[in-house]
């Protein structure tokens, strides 16, 4: 499994259009099973596939244990495109990554998600982090 972050310490770059035309070309073009998990709150890739978070406040809760990523992974109208979409509940990610330390949970959970896709493609927020 092959994994991308696009970020940028800058908003209105098009960041999240590149990571979702990104990934609708792995998918699309290269037949890549592939997962946009959207980590900007503003839930950018979302709106441009036309997929809405399901439950409001439930990005967080990967984070925290409280929730399976896979529960969270929609369908797009793209075949072999999911989406992991984001909501205003992440937020704070950034201060909770600087309590959290050294485990990086992200690396876990990216390492889980991999077993089922080919391609993780990360839109990330536009600020200079962790």
């Amino acid at each position: 499994m092959a994994s991308i972050a696009v970020y940028s310490v800058k908003g209105g770059v098009g960041k999240t259009t590149f990571a979702v035309n990104l990934a609708w070309c792995a998918a699309s073009i290269s037949k890549r099973l592939t997962l946009l998990w959207d980590l900007d709150p503003a839930n950018g890739s979302g709106f441009l596939l036309g997929v809405d978070a399901k439950k409001k406040r439930a990005a967080q809760s990967v984070f925290s244990a409280r929730q399976e990523p896979a529960k969270l992974i929609q369908k797009t109208g793209t075949d072999l495109l999911d989406l992991l979409p984001a909501d205003e509940s992440i937020r704070p990610l950034a201060r909770q990554y600087e309590t959290i330390g050294k485990k990086k949970p992200q690396a876990k959970l990216l390492a889980a998600l991999g077993k089922d896709y080919d391609l993780i493609i990360l839109d990330c927020p536009p600020v200079l982090n962790e």
